[in-house]
C-alpha cells in the first residue's frame, strides 16, 4: 500500500481518482475502487465486447481518465494507463512496460482483454517476437499498404512459429495489429536485432522474405 499512501499524501482529495485505485493491491480494487474507476470500467465494457482487440484514439481514451495528466503526456503517463487498465483486465499496446514504444495522444492504441496473471513485463521470447514483429512490419507496409495474404502470413507465423504463453500471444495479437496500423519506423531496431543469435537472424530473415512475396509481388 506504500504507492497508495504517497499518492494520498500528495493528492489529499485523489481518494476517487482513477489512478489512486490503479495503486490497490487488486484484492482490494473492488471493494475501494473510486468512481472514476469504476466509470472507466464500464465504458471499457462497452468498447471491448468481444475478445478480439480493438483500435481505439488515445485521446478518447484519455478523455475517460481525467486524474492522468494529459499536458505534457509521457513515458510515466503512458504507464500510469498501462497500471490503471491493468487492474480492469484490460491491455493496451503499445505498452511502455514491454518495449520502447510510447503511444503518442495523436495516434490509436490497441486495447484488448488480459487473464488475472497476465505478467506486467516482457519474457526474453516475447522480446524477440517483439523484434519479427517490427520487421515483418515494416516489409509488409514498404509499399504503402498492408495486402490481406501479408497480413495472413504475419498471423499464421504468430500462431505456428512462435513459444509463447497464452497472454503473451494476446498482447503479441494487439502488438501486431498496432504496428500495421500505426508503423513507428526504424528507429532503435539495430541495437533490438543484435541481442538475436545467427540461427534466429537467418530464420528471421526467411520470414521476411516470405512475407514480401505473399501477395505474389515484391
Amino acid at each position: 500500500l506504500e504507492s497508495y499512501s504517497r499518492y494520498l499524501g500528495r493528492n489529499p482529495d485523489g481518494k476517487d481518482s482513477v489512478e489512486a485505485t490503479s495503486y490497490l493491491p487488486q484484492p482490494l480494487v473492488k471493494k475501494l475502487a473510486g468512481s472514476e474507476f469504476q466509470n472507466m470500467s464500464s465504458w471499457l465494457d462497452g468498447k471491448i465486447t468481444s475478445d478480439s482487440p480493438v483500435s481505439i484514439p488515445l485521446s478518447t481514451v484519455l478523455q475517460q481518465l481525467k486524474s492522468v495528466n494529459q499536458e505534457s503526456f509521457s513515458k510515466k503517463e503512458a504507464t500510469a494507463i498501462a497500471n490503471i487498465l491493468g487492474k480492469m483486465k484490460v491491455g493496451i499496446e503499445p505498452d511502455p512496460r514491454f518495449g520502447s514504444f510510447v503511444p503518442k495522444p495523436g495516434q490509436d492504441v490497441v486495447l484488448f482483454r488480459i487473464g488475472d496473471n497476465t505478467p506486467n513485463s516482457p519474457s526474453t521470447e516475447y522480446s524477440a517476437a517483439t523484434i519479427v514483429l517490427h520487421l515483418a512490419s515494416a516489409v509488409a507496409v514498404a509499399d504503402g499498404s498492408v495486402d490481406a495474404s501479408e497480413e495472413l502470413h504475419l498471423k499464421e507465423h504468430l500462431e505456428k512459429w512462435l513459444h509463447l504463453f497464452p497472454d503473451e500471444k494476446s498482447r503479441l495479437k494487439a502488438h501486431s495489429q498496432w504496428l500495421l496500423t500505426s508503423f513507428p519506423g526504424m528507429n532503435g531496431i539495430k541495437k533490438r536485432i543484435e541481442v538475436l543469435k545467427q540461427d534466429q537472424r537467418e530464420s528471421l530473415g526467411r520470414f521476411l522474405v516470405g512475407i514480401a512475396q505473399a501477395d505474389g509481388y515484391i
